[in-house]
């Protein structure tokens, strides 16, 4: 069962969505809706797939999935508007899609199936052994936040902690961009799935960590996160 939320301060808009979804052949979901951010985030109910209004009265749709965010990493948010210039914005909360409003049903189970689609390839964790210091480490690249190049070893960090191992940083980038990882400094190589944004020469992660952007790797690298979060659009 796929749990979709529709969140749109008109009713209307709500109920013709989740009308469209359950008809869509071939497919089991289960649709809640919401008129507000405020009501979306009092239940803390965790979803597969939430359509989230950016214009809506009091709490926006941008900062109500920052604050999906905080509770919910996963999920996958596809903005629903008006005006096409929010999708930049889009990008600072991994939102998954957007659409431009009026809502076509089309462009709708386009979307139901891109998203059912990438769930199932989530379901098959893609893994990348390391020989580190504490032993043969196999790891979910999901798991993995960025490699440091340290005192001559190399340090991965991961959910729950961290391994250290030896080797060059640059190997660590041959072997890991092919699975979405990127160098912006000579000393760093990061999940690019993990940047939460990126301010001046910064890199803010997920995990609350900062990584360097080299002044020369700047321009390069913000135009592969660029096209790394349109990719990840579709």
């Amino acid at each position: 069962m796929f749990r979709i939320a529709v969140c749109d301060d008109s009713r209307e808009m709500t109920e013709q969505m989740k009308a469209d979804i359950l008809k869509m052949p071939q497919t089991s979901c289960k649709v809640d809706t919401y008129t507000s951010g405020t009501d979306l985030l009092a239940g803390r109910k965790t979803y597969d797939l939430i359509f989230l209004d950016i214009d809506m009265p009091g709490l926006g749709g941008i900062e109500t999935a920052r604050q999906l965010r905080q509770y919910d990493k996963k999920v996958k948010i596809v903005y629903v508007t008006s005006y096409r210039e929010y999708g930049a914005q889009a990008f600072s909360v991994h939102a998954f899609s957007y659409m431009v409003k009026p809502v076509k049903t089309e462009a709708l189970y386009h979307i139901l199936e891109e998203a059912f689609e990438y769930s199932r390839e989530e379901e098959i964790p893609v893994r990348v052994e390391f020989d580190t210091l504490q032993g043969s480490a196999v790891l979910d690249v999901k798991d993995i936040f960025y490699f440091e190049y340290v005192s001559r070893k190399i340090r991965i960090c991961i959910k729950g902690g961290e391994l250290m191992m030896k080797g060059r940083i640059t190997d660590i980038l041959y072997k890991m961009q092919d699975y979405g990882f990127e160098m912006p400094h000579k000393s760093y190589v990061v999940n690019l799935y993990h940047i939460k944004s990126v301010v001046g020469n910064d890199i803010y992660m997920t995990n609350g960590d900062k990584v360097m952007l080299s002044q020369k790797k700047a321009a390069s690298f913000r135009q592969i996160l660029c096209e790394y979060i349109e990719k990840q659009m579709g």
